[in-house]
């Protein structure tokens, strides 16, 4: 997604996920994201949708400033079968052109095709997942 088409084209959206079937029934996300740099503040949050319901990644929405950008990449272990990203904001985005307020794709298989990961069960934690800034991810 751009803004302001035809006028140099600035990138404001950019995400993505994958799965990989870890063990156990368990599920390897790699998700990522860019928003922005935003003409006028933004709040958004990343949800992860499936059969079972949904996630949202960080507890309280991001508040994105003007003239800045957000962007993460993970990768979390869960028991849920997520289907889909979505980045959703609290009003249309951008605020000009083309806009909405949810923009999903699906989560597919192996799509980054970045390996077989080698499997570690002695990391503490695993398999509950947590990502975001810090806090607890409260899809696992």
């Amino acid at each position: 997604m751009y803004n302001s088409p035809g006028k140099g084209c600035k990138l404001v959206l950019s995400y993505g996920a994958e799965y990989l079937d870890y063990e156990n029934n368990t599920y390897l996300y790699t998700i990522t994201y860019l928003v922005g740099p935003v003409v006028s503040d933004v709040s958004f949050n990343i949800v992860l949708k499936g059969p079972s319901g949904s996630s949202k990644w960080y507890e309280r929405d991001r508040i994105l400033p003007a003239h800045n950008y957000d962007s993460n990449a993970v990768a979390i272990l869960s028991k849920k079968k997520y289907t889909q990203i979505c980045v959703s904001f609290k009003g249309n985005f951008p605020d000009r052109g083309d806009s909405a307020k949810d923009f999903c794709r699906p989560i597919r298989q192996n799509v980054f095709n970045t390996g077989r990961p080698i499997i570690d069960n002695n990391v503490p934690g695993y398999p509950s997942g947590n990502i975001g800034s810090g806090k607890p991810f409260n899809g696992g």
